[in-house]
Protein backbone atom coordinates (compact mmCIF):
# COMPACT_ATOMS: atom_id res chain seq x y z
CA UNK A 1 0.00 0.00 0.00
CA UNK A 2 1.75 3.49 -0.78
CA UNK A 3 1.16 7.05 1.26
CA UNK A 4 2.73 10.43 1.05
CA UNK A 5 4.06 11.71 3.48
CA UNK A 6 5.12 15.35 4.33
CA UNK A 7 7.83 15.56 2.29
CA UNK A 8 5.76 14.56 -0.43
CA UNK A 9 7.36 11.35 -1.06
CA UNK A 10 5.56 8.37 -2.08
CA UNK A 11 5.94 5.68 0.89
CA UNK A 12 5.32 1.72 0.72
CA UNK A 13 3.73 0.59 3.54
CA UNK A 14 3.95 -3.49 3.15
CA UNK A 15 0.21 -5.13 3.33
CA UNK A 16 -0.80 -6.29 6.98
CA UNK A 17 -0.07 -10.39 7.02
CA UNK A 18 -3.16 -12.39 6.34
CA UNK A 19 -4.64 -14.00 10.01
CA UNK A 20 -4.96 -17.64 10.06
CA UNK A 21 -8.47 -17.94 9.81
CA UNK A 22 -8.05 -15.55 6.19
CA UNK A 23 -5.02 -18.27 5.12
CA UNK A 24 -7.61 -21.26 5.82
CA UNK A 25 -10.01 -19.88 3.66
CA UNK A 26 -7.51 -19.50 1.04
CA UNK A 27 -6.86 -23.26 1.61
CA UNK A 28 -10.20 -23.83 0.79
CA UNK A 29 -10.45 -21.79 -2.34
CA UNK A 30 -7.08 -23.07 -3.75
CA UNK A 31 -7.67 -27.01 -2.73
CA UNK A 32 -11.42 -26.15 -4.43
CA UNK A 33 -9.70 -24.61 -7.42
CA UNK A 34 -7.05 -27.50 -7.81
CA UNK A 35 -10.03 -29.95 -7.81
CA UNK A 36 -11.52 -28.19 -10.69
CA UNK A 37 -8.25 -27.86 -12.61
CA UNK A 38 -7.94 -31.59 -12.43
CA UNK A 39 -11.23 -32.76 -13.46
CA UNK A 40 -11.06 -29.73 -16.33
CA UNK A 41 -7.95 -31.03 -17.27
CA UNK A 42 -9.26 -34.41 -17.61
CA UNK A 43 -12.90 -33.81 -19.76
CA UNK A 44 -10.48 -31.96 -21.78
CA UNK A 45 -8.03 -34.98 -22.42
CA UNK A 46 -10.90 -37.37 -22.70
CA UNK A 47 -12.25 -34.75 -25.43
CA UNK A 48 -8.77 -34.71 -27.43
CA UNK A 49 -8.55 -38.10 -26.88
CA UNK A 50 -11.77 -38.96 -28.62
CA UNK A 51 -11.47 -36.21 -31.49
CA UNK A 52 -8.07 -37.75 -32.48
CA UNK A 53 -9.11 -41.40 -32.18
CA UNK A 54 -12.51 -40.47 -34.16
CA UNK A 55 -10.51 -38.54 -36.58
CA UNK A 56 -8.32 -41.97 -37.59
CA UNK A 57 -11.43 -44.34 -37.27
CA UNK A 58 -13.47 -42.11 -40.05
CA UNK A 59 -10.15 -41.50 -42.16
CA UNK A 60 -9.12 -45.41 -42.28
CA UNK A 61 -12.88 -46.32 -42.65
CA UNK A 62 -13.13 -43.90 -45.62
CA UNK A 63 -9.81 -45.16 -47.12
CA UNK A 64 -11.07 -48.80 -46.51
CA UNK A 65 -14.92 -48.33 -47.97
CA UNK A 66 -13.59 -46.43 -50.75
CA UNK A 67 -10.62 -48.77 -51.91
CA UNK A 68 -8.49 -45.31 -51.79
CA UNK A 69 -10.95 -43.60 -54.51
CA UNK A 70 -11.28 -40.77 -52.43
CA UNK A 71 -7.23 -39.89 -51.72
CA UNK A 72 -7.96 -35.89 -51.40
CA UNK A 73 -10.23 -36.38 -48.70
CA UNK A 74 -8.81 -38.91 -46.96
CA UNK A 75 -5.75 -37.35 -46.96
CA UNK A 76 -7.04 -33.81 -45.63
CA UNK A 77 -8.93 -35.91 -42.82
CA UNK A 78 -5.30 -37.73 -41.81
CA UNK A 79 -4.07 -34.31 -42.03
CA UNK A 80 -6.41 -32.70 -39.89
CA UNK A 81 -5.86 -35.53 -37.67
CA UNK A 82 -2.60 -34.51 -37.56
CA UNK A 83 -3.33 -30.66 -36.67
CA UNK A 84 -5.15 -31.75 -34.34
CA UNK A 85 -3.00 -34.10 -32.12
CA UNK A 86 -0.54 -31.15 -32.26
CA UNK A 87 -3.11 -28.71 -31.19
CA UNK A 88 -4.06 -31.21 -28.56
CA UNK A 89 -0.68 -31.56 -27.04
CA UNK A 90 -0.32 -27.65 -26.95
CA UNK A 91 -3.66 -27.71 -25.39
CA UNK A 92 -2.76 -30.31 -22.58
CA UNK A 93 0.93 -28.44 -22.26
CA UNK A 94 -1.34 -25.11 -21.43
CA UNK A 95 -3.48 -26.48 -19.12
CA UNK A 96 -1.01 -28.45 -16.76
CA UNK A 97 0.61 -25.26 -16.63
CA UNK A 98 -2.96 -23.84 -14.89
CA UNK A 99 -2.67 -26.62 -13.13
CA UNK A 100 0.98 -26.43 -11.76
CA UNK A 101 0.11 -22.82 -10.68
CA UNK A 102 -2.83 -23.67 -8.68
CA UNK A 103 -1.21 -26.93 -7.03
CA UNK A 104 2.00 -25.05 -6.15
CA UNK A 105 -0.41 -21.91 -4.59
CA UNK A 106 -1.88 -24.52 -2.93
CA UNK A 107 1.75 -25.47 -1.32
CA UNK A 108 2.81 -22.11 -0.46
CA UNK A 109 -0.77 -22.05 1.67
CA UNK A 110 0.27 -25.04 3.13
CA UNK A 111 3.52 -24.04 4.36
CA UNK A 112 2.03 -20.49 5.72
CA UNK A 113 -0.23 -22.80 7.29
CA UNK A 114 2.75 -24.87 9.14
CA UNK A 115 0.53 -27.83 7.84
CA UNK A 116 3.40 -29.92 7.63
CA UNK A 117 2.89 -33.39 6.57
CA UNK A 118 -1.07 -32.80 6.84
CA UNK A 119 -1.48 -30.91 3.47
CA UNK A 120 -3.63 -32.52 0.66
CA UNK A 121 -0.98 -34.73 -1.07
CA UNK A 122 -3.28 -36.77 -3.67
CA UNK A 123 0.10 -38.15 -5.62
CA UNK A 124 3.56 -39.12 -4.91
CA UNK A 125 4.74 -36.46 -6.86
CA UNK A 126 2.97 -34.00 -4.99
CA UNK A 127 4.94 -34.97 -1.41
CA UNK A 128 5.38 -38.97 -1.32
CA UNK A 129 8.47 -40.36 -0.69
CA UNK A 130 7.66 -43.05 -3.37
CA UNK A 131 8.54 -42.27 -6.80
CA UNK A 132 6.05 -42.77 -9.50
CA UNK A 133 6.96 -44.56 -12.40
CA UNK A 134 5.81 -42.00 -14.83
CA UNK A 135 3.52 -39.33 -14.90
CA UNK A 136 0.30 -38.95 -16.12
CA UNK A 137 1.21 -35.86 -18.42
CA UNK A 138 4.05 -37.83 -20.04
CA UNK A 139 1.45 -40.82 -20.60
CA UNK A 140 -1.06 -38.66 -22.61
CA UNK A 141 1.81 -37.30 -24.63
CA UNK A 142 3.41 -40.75 -25.89
CA UNK A 143 -0.33 -41.31 -26.36
CA UNK A 144 -0.82 -38.37 -28.47
CA UNK A 145 2.23 -39.07 -30.62
CA UNK A 146 1.58 -42.39 -31.43
CA UNK A 147 -2.25 -40.79 -32.53
CA UNK A 148 0.20 -38.19 -34.65
CA UNK A 149 1.80 -41.18 -36.58
CA UNK A 150 -0.70 -42.75 -36.72
CA UNK A 151 -2.06 -39.80 -38.99
CA UNK A 152 1.32 -39.68 -40.50
CA UNK A 153 1.09 -43.28 -41.84
CA UNK A 154 -2.38 -42.69 -42.80
CA UNK A 155 -1.57 -39.83 -45.00
CA UNK A 156 1.63 -41.98 -46.24
CA UNK A 157 -0.67 -44.48 -47.43
CA UNK A 158 -3.19 -42.05 -49.21
CA UNK A 159 -0.21 -40.48 -51.10
CA UNK A 160 1.46 -43.60 -52.40
CA UNK A 161 -2.03 -44.95 -53.54
CA UNK A 162 -2.72 -42.28 -55.53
Amino acid sequence: MDSDNASGKVVTVPAPEPSREELLQLYQIAVDEYRFQVNLNWSRTQYYLTLNVGIIGISTGILQIAKGDVGYLTAGLYFAGLVCCGLSLAASYTQHGYYRSIRDHKANLEKALQLNTHGIRTTAGMGGRVARLGKVTTFLNVLMVVLAMMNVAGLITVVFRQ
